[in-house]
């Protein structure tokens, strides 16, 4: 029986090829989306998911209040693990530092070897017994074990593809073997453990016991006021709920803060599950955070591209179904009931179904292996699961039902008699019934939607990326140093300034739009009391740094060498942004010679400069404050090259300099436009994204315009044929063909531009800086839908109404 429906169904697709043909693209195209993005919101809902007890398991988190507002940050002081062990005897504690850039050199043979790792992490001993990766392996540990690495203070891991990489694959025997970090620290191999999932937070290439970072940086290690780049968590016993615990922290502030700190400061926990997909606070160093808003976007993408080739196949199918009506009433006369008409039609339907998701799932499967070999910039794993496959059964059975439900119903009213009387066609204009025009208007107005999104997102990428930034940054080209040598960067700053294609140079501890690592504070009036501290950036920076990035000073001067006081003596002299000026109230004439307090020190105000965007885009200007404190916290040098200059010459002149003063790192340059552009990676993949879903949406909503303009113009054929020879234009009877569809599709417009000046004002909300809601891109976008719309339709209505009469008498 199945045999005889399959012969049926090809019978029938090779009779209606084009409208078939169309149904088939639209569904596997809507299919291979949805695949693609269910798989993608599955693998980033996952992050960290693997961990036995990670429901248990929250990363303390700090929330600072200023005279300004709240900011939230991801990272906490060192000493606060120790203090949590020290009072709360039922939690377990860790605490990690990094990961960060690190040199390891080994020596084997007698030549040393230097390879420079991304992801080096230092953490304490009680990390593993936290953190177990138990869903992912019985054990993470392929050589080594534990107790080595918690006994010796200078013990590193290496991850399995690390160990590969330094000594070879298949090398069982490196426990013991000394590796030297940054030239001037032996550690000792402990273990070779398993590679961290991609879906984690926490990445990792080596893992340096934590008591070394203790003993090797003194400062922060005992700091309760500052941040760097540390994270705590902790594991909450199964008698303790995360409110419960948080309700112990006033407390423990008031026990170990300052009495300023602890005015600011209010710690709070964020569960590990959540980290990956909250943006409250700040990514975990050298991973990212996307949005469940974001994730939530994605999904309402694959749905309305599942709606509009829905709507797509039941206006279609309908049409087929009114053009088969004599084939239908002929096996009700033969004895067919109802219920094996609707089963005969349900099962082809579900022939066509089931072939489009069989390409669905093997276009999705490439369009995955492309994302996971690395085309976002992001390293993936991104798996069709079985939940996935499960939810493209309920998706299929779903369409196939939905779809059929209307066709069924024209199926259910076929009359005989009015059927053979007109020829074999039931009633020619049902295809333009309420439903089906209904589903013709839900259609176009999705397709409209994703239209005005593209066109808001593209004006709103333009406006950022051209925004004046208020500082220099074209023909700059940055170089990170990989050690605060006074020495080395007095060399790089001569041999660089004598160069003929350079013509400046600046060492700082961060450009001026500063994407990567910024350095915090706070400020306030030195006649102000402390709780009156204010949140702001701190730069430091040299004499050329406001000349390299064209800086104005509206008040006051820059930095001059009276100001520049050895490394042990501090500093002597702020140059403060606008916005700083701002919110103490002063104007910036008058700031001039007042002593501003900050975390490091206290001087008084040398310049203002105007403001520049220290922030991306999304975020307002940052009050900022720069000054010279010697070559300890520089790790930028910045060059302005010639536009006459040999881009490529040049940049091999500042490697081979930079070489000859660190011959063991790995060299890395970047042009400024390059970091900006980098800034707005994530929101130029959402642009890509959003062209390419309108793009797939014009295509099934214009197919499908096309293919029920075709089989409405053929069940007129007649009829056109009979005005035509009573006097009617070809140009009226194309206006007549098409002005139903037109109507549908310019009421579709004023629903979509509704619907989408909602949700494109709440996405332009999340940014600072945006475009105004101009009604010319609504305008834009109306054109290209319209425009899209007499494309599809236009080409058929003139083909139809051009048809000689004589052959369109003869067509029934």
């Amino acid at each position: 029986m199945l045999k005889f429906h399959l012969k049926v169904f090809l019978r029938r697709i090779s009779k209606n090829i084009f409208f078939n043909a169309v149904n088939f693209i639209g569904i596997t195209i809507a299919l291979t989306v949805a695949i693609a993005i269910f798989s993608f919101v599955l693998y980033e809902s996952s992050f960290d998911h693997f961990h036995d007890n990670g429901d248990k398991i929250y990363r303390v988190v700090q929330d600072n209040v200023t005279a300004n507002g709240i900011d939230h940050w991801s990272t906490t002081a060192y000493p606060l693990a120790v203090a949590l062990r020290n009072d709360f005897s039922d939690l377990e504690v860790t605490q990690t530092a990094g990961p960060t850039k690190r040199l390891l050199t080994v020596n084997e043979g007698g030549t040393p070897k230097n390879f420079e790792v991304d992801h080096v992490l230092f953490a304490d001993t009680s990390f593993f017994k936290i953190f177990n990766y138990g869903l992912i392996d019985k054990s993470i540990w392929i050589q080594g074990e534990y107790s080595i690495f918690k006994k010796q203070h200078n013990a590193i891991l290496l991850t399995e593809g690390l160990a590969n990489k330094l000594y070879g694959k298949g090398d069982n025997n490196i426990i013991g073997r000394e590796i030297e970090l940054n030239n001037n620290s032996a550690l000792t191999v402990a273990g070779v453990i398993s590679d961290p999932p991609l879906n984690s937070n926490i990445r990792y290439e080596a893992v340096i016991n934590f008591s070394f970072f203790r003993e090797n940086n003194p400062y922060p290690v005992n700091n309760w006021s500052g941040n760097y780049q540390g994270y705590t968590y902790i594991k909450l016993p199964e008698h303790l709920s995360e409110n419960d615990f948080e309700q112990r922290f006033p407390a423990f502030e008031s026990k170990y803060l300052s009495k300023s700190d602890d005015q600011r400061i209010n710690y709070q926990i964020q569960s590990l599950v959540d980290i990956h997909n909250d943006t409250t606070y700040s990514e975990t160093i050298e991973s990212y955070a996307i949005s469940t808003t974001m994730l939530n976007s994605l999904i309402a993408v694959a749905i309305l591209l599942i709606i509009i080739s829905g709507a797509n196949y039941i206006n279609l199918a309908s049409a087929l179904i009114i053009k088969r009506s004599k084939e239908v009433v002929l096996l009700k006369m033969f004895g067919d009931l109802k219920r094996q008409l609707v089963k005969r039609y349900m099962l082809e339907t579900s022939f066509l179904i089931v072939i489009a998701a069989v390409h669905a799932l093997v276009f999705g499967q490439y369009l995955i292996d492309v994302i996971n070999n690395g085309i976002l910039g992001i390293p993936f794993n991104i798996q069709i699961t079985a939940h996935v496959y499960a939810l493209v059964g309920v998706l299929c059975c779903a369409i196939v039902l939905i779809t059929s439900l209307y066709p069924i119903l024209i199926m259910s009213r076929f009359d005989l008699l009015k059927v053979l009387k007109n020829n074999g066609v039931y009633n020619s204009q049902a295809a333009g019934g309420l439903i089906s025009r209904a589903m013709l208007l839900v259609q176009f107005s999705f397709v409209h939607i994703m239209v005005v999104g593209v066109a808001v997102v593209y004006f709103q990428m333009s406006f950022l990326k051209n925004k004046d930034l208020g500082f220099e940054h074209d023909q700059i080209v940055t170089v990170t140093l990989p050690k605060a040598d006074s020495l080395k960067m007095e060399r790089l700053r001569q041999s660089y300034g004598n160069y003929h294609a350079i013509e400046q140079v600046s060492f700082s501890s961060g450009v001026p739009f500063e994407s990567d690592i910024q350095y915090g504070t706070t400020f306030r009036l030195s006649s102000e009391p402390v709780e009156m501290g204010r949140e702001a950036e701190m730069k430091v920076v040299d004499l050329d740094y406001a000349a390299l990035y064209d800086l104005e000073l509206i008040a006051g001067n820059w930095i001059s060498k009276s100001n520049m006081l050895p490394w042990q003596q501090g500093f002597n002299g702020f140059v403060v942004n606008e916005t700083l000026a701002a919110e103490l109230g002063i104007a910036p004439d008058e700031l001039i010679g007042h002593k501003i307090s900050i975390n490091e020190g206290e001087v008084e105000v040398i310049g203002v400069v105007k403001d520049f965007h220290n922030m991306w885009l999304k975020d307002q200007i940052k009050p900022c404050v720069m000054f010279y404190w010697g070559t300890g916290f520089n790790s930028k040098v910045a060059m302005r090259i010639s536009n006459t200059a040999d881009k490529e010459q040049t940049v091999n002149f500042i490697e081979q300099q930079w070489k000859k003063e660190y011959p063991e790192y790995n060299f890395e340059s970047k042009w400024f436009n390059d970091r900006i552009d980098n800034v707005y990676e994530l929101d130029d993949l959402t642009l890509s994204g959003l062209k390419v879903s309108g793009l797939i949406a014009i295509i099934i909503g214009s197919s499908g315009l096309l293919a029920l303009m075709v089989f409405y113009s053929e069940s007129r054929t007649k009829e056109l044929g009979i005005r035509k020879i009573l006097g009617a234009t070809a140009g009226q009877l194309a206006v007549e063909l098409s002005s139903g569809f037109m109507k549908q599709v310019v009421l579709s417009i004023i629903i979509g531009t509704c619907i989408g000046w909602w949700l494109t004002s709440n996405w332009l909300n999340t940014f600072t800086y945006r475009i105004e809601m101009h009604f010319l891109i609504y305008i834009l976008a109306a054109g290209i839908t319209l425009m899209v719309a007499v494309l599809s339709i236009i080409r058929q209505a003139i083909k139809s109404s051009s048809t000689n009469p004589v052959d369109s008498l003869r067509y029934e």
